[in-house]
């Protein structure tokens, strides 16, 4: 998610691993999101997630907005699998932390 991939450039940019414009860089291309464009990842997903990642403090996240961001991922790929946009798919599993594996809810140890 966006808090954790900008506390992982703070403390690249703390330990002088990259320089201030790296930095500066890295945080604009987080920021960045797919524009919707039909049905299934719509303006209105957009608008959403704008605000979570850009206005609204990762800190103060509640369950809801965990699973906003979670159907805004699916909407994502959904649309990915209908029209072939790959940023849609690497924006959900690179951002927001889309990884699902078949039948998750039998892989656990009992």
């Amino acid at each position: 998610m966006l808090g954790f991939g900008n506390s992982l450039i703070d403390v690249l940019a703390i330990k002088n691993v990259i320089t201030q414009s790296e930095t500066t860089a890295l945080r604009g291309y987080l920021s960045m999101m797919p524009v919707a464009r039909t049905k299934y990842y719509t303006k209105k997903d957009e608008e959403k997630l704008r605000y979570l990642i850009t206005v609204k403090p990762y800190e103060e996240y509640t369950w809801d907005d965990v699973r906003t961001l979670r159907e805004i991922a699916d909407h994502m790929i959904r649309e990915f699998r209908e029209t072939g946009r790959e940023e849609l798919l690497d924006y959900a599993y690179l951002h927001m932390d889309c990884r699902r594996t078949p039948n998750s809810r039998n892989n656990r140890t009992k």
